[in-house]
């Protein structure tokens, strides 16, 4: 959900594609080009690959192990805040949920119900 940061396996490997809610267009994303990544944005998709480095010392190739951070700003401006964890897995789909309709429909229960009535309600759903 947006405004809550979210953990996130990613291949290293592959390409790995994110998406906005209910298929709206992905604005921008946000990220450290300096980490060895890569994004590509189409339309309601962004393609996330982490880039492989070759050792100076081995010459061996070296894939993104450590942790790299994803601002994804879909359409309303919701901004949604990921911590890409680089795994040797396969690509991964990450479905961005927006919770604004369950909100409003949570809110729309109280409406017009005394402050009082509201608490109480509250607190029997909680036990």
């Amino acid at each position: 959900m947006q405004e809550v940061t979210t953990k996130v396996y990613l291949s290293n490997r592959d390409i790995n594609r994110i998406t906005c809610p209910n298929g709206g267009p992905v604005k921008d994303v946000v990220y450290s080009t300096e980490k060895g990544v890569s994004v590509k944005i189409e339309g309601s998709n962004a393609f996330v690959k982490f880039l492989v480095v070759k050792d100076a010392i081995t010459g061996k190739e070296k894939k993104r192990s450590a942790p790299v951070e994803f601002y994804v700003i879909c359409e309303e401006n919701d901004i949604f805040t990921i911590i890409g964890l680089p795994r040797d897995v396969p690509a991964r789909h990450v479905q961005l949920v927006n919770g604004k309709k369950r909100i409003k429909k949570n809110l729309s229960l109280f409406e017009g119900i005394p402050f009082e009535r509201k608490v109480i309600m509250i607190c029997q759903k909680a036990v």
